[in-house]
């Protein structure tokens, strides 16, 4: 197989991830691991002889989300969605993201919370959770469906790295 035939393959289960990933989050408030694994194994299979990196990239980007997990600002299915993506395009990209998509995140939620006028509570609120982090509690918060900014976040990534 070509090796244009293999990026346009990983890039079309890429797109497939993010897009029923994202629905689902948003609906169920859930990454589903059906998903997640299958398309994991998806790109350490398709990655051949260099399997081993692609492996090493899904353990990366898990490893990336763990600080988050232990203070409970995300959860396991942000980080295996990070991870199915490594496996498929690489941690640098997957990383880079994951990155762009909690820039994203945050621009959107000042963004609606100063349209509703509540910006300043909203960032009380934020720094009440620092002080929970420190205190070593999990913060207290509304659910916030990750995977949509997530994929935001990989579609900019992959035009990044495409254009540099």
């Amino acid at each position: 197989m070509g090796v244009m035939f293999i990026f346009t393959v990983k890039l079309l289960l890429l797109a497939a991830l993010c897009g029923y990933t994202s629905y689902w989050d948003i609906k169920e408030k859930k990454v589903p691991n059906i998903a997640t694994v299958t398309v994991m194994a998806a790109g350490i299979l398709i990655a051949g002889v260099q399997w081993r990196l692609a492996l090493m990239d899904a353990g990366l980007g898990m490893l990336l989300f763990l600080p988050l997990i232990l203070v409970g600002l995300a959860r396991m299915g942000d980080a295996k969605l990070c991870a199915a993506a490594a496996a498929l395009v690489g941690f640098t990209s997957a990383g880079l993201g994951a990155w762009l998509g909690t820039v994203i995140c945050a621009l959107w939620l000042t963004f609606t919370e100063a349209r509703r006028r509540r910006l300043g509570a909203w960032l009380a609120g934020h720094v009440a959770a620092l002080g929970q982090l420190r205190a070593g509690c999990k913060p207290v918060g509304r659910y916030i469906p990750f995977a949509p900014f997530f994929a935001a976040g990989m579609v900019l990534a992959l035009v990044w790295r495409w254009w540099a």
